[in-house]
């Protein structure tokens, strides 16, 4: 029992003597300053200077000099001597001349221009018809405009009239219809006119003409150039203020040539 006891006191005493040497320790310890933690500080970030852009100082031009444009070049040139040029090839195989106003107003200038040329020439029915379509239905007028169309002809129709007109003199023929007459008519100027345009004697043995159109004329006539003066003058009567025979790019050739 007694062993026990001193066996309690022993121990406690042992924890005792550790208690006061931990406070001991303790309190001869010197204390460890701080170790002092270095802050952070942001620096400055220098801004650029923004330097101002010079404006441009205007430097005054001398105001341009206008040269004065030259006069234009005239578009018109005189056909020379000699040569055979009555009428342009675009107006020659014009087969449709008038036909923004319409057919029957196209036809309707062809009647106009027999009646004032030969009267007899615009009172000629070629075919009776029932049920006209319109007054000229069946006129003469109507007749050239279809001849002018066939495959073997392929003339502008103020074209073909007025060769027609100064070929017959301007007469109905006794001996044969007036329309036979003038298909006739058309179908020779379709021979002279490929004639120029393939065949290259053709155009040898002519040289003074100028397009296969005017070789057309010029060869149905019997290569006679007055008679080529009076078809050029009738057709600048009957169609010139509408049509000219040579465009403007050219100049009209007048009634006293070629």
């Amino acid at each position: 029992m007694r062993k026990a006891v001193r066996r309690i006191i022993a121990i406690l005493q042992e924890w005792i003597f550790l208690l006061l040497a931990l406070l001991v320790a303790a309190c001869t310890a010197q204390p460890v300053p701080p170790t002092a933690t270095p802050t952070h500080r942001p620096t400055a970030t220098p801004v650029a200077t923004r330097t101002p852009t010079p404006v441009p100082t205007a430097t005054p031009t001398a105001p341009p000099t206008l040269t004065p444009s030259p006069a234009p070049l005239p578009t018109c040139t005189p056909v020379p001597e000699g040569v055979v040029y009555v009428i342009d090839d675009a107006v020659y195989g014009d087969l449709e001349p008038g036909i923004e106003l319409g057919v029957w107003e196209a036809t309707e200038v062809l009647q106009q221009a027999l009646e004032r040329r030969a009267p007899a020439w615009a009172q000629y029915r070629v075919k009776a018809v029932e049920n006209p379509v319109h007054p000229l239905h069946g006129s003469l007028a109507d007749e050239i405009w279809g001849v002018a169309h066939a495959p073997l002809t392929l003339v502008n129709p103020r074209v073909l009239l007025v060769t027609a007109g100064v070929a017959l003199d301007w007469q109905v023929p006794q001996d044969r219809p007036l329309p036979d007459a003038i298909s006739e008519i058309g179908g020779q100027l379709w021979e002279h006119y490929l004639a120029f345009s393939f065949n290259p004697k053709v155009r040898a043995q002519h040289p003074e003409v100028a397009n296969a159109a005017s070789y057309a004329l010029y060869a149905f006539f019997g290569y006679d150039r007055e008679k080529l003066q009076v078809w050029a003058a009738e057709y600048d009567a009957l169609f010139g203020h509408l049509q000219p025979r040579i465009t403007p790019r050219g100049c009209r050739i007048s009634s006293q040539t070629p």
